[in-house]
């Protein structure tokens, strides 16, 4: 609620919506792309290596996380907070 500036109602709302479209990747998808994701994340944030390879392993719109390395990359679009809510 700190970082959204959204109310307890507001958020649960929001999270309520997250989770109904929410899509669990199969662990062999995600092993298939970790080193074309270590790759790209080498010298910036190996840390970050599951998430890009989470993206990469779907047709997906990008990464929401407002941690700064992983906007650093160009390969993955990676969306924070404030963009997200944008879109709502």
């Amino acid at each position: 609620m700190k970082k959204t500036g959204l109310s307890e109602d507001e958020v649960e709302l929001v999270l309520g919506v997250l989770l109904t479209n929410l899509h669990v990747i199969p662990s062999k998808d995600i092993m298939a792309n970790w080193k074309g994701a270590e790759e790209i994340m080498v010298g910036i944030d190996r840390s970050d290596t599951p998430f890009v390879a989470a993206a990469l392993s779907l047709p997906c719109d990008g990464i929401w996380s407002d941690d700064l390395h992983l906007k650093r990359q160009k390969r993955v679009k990676v969306w924070n907070t404030k963009e997200v809510l944008g879109l709502l």
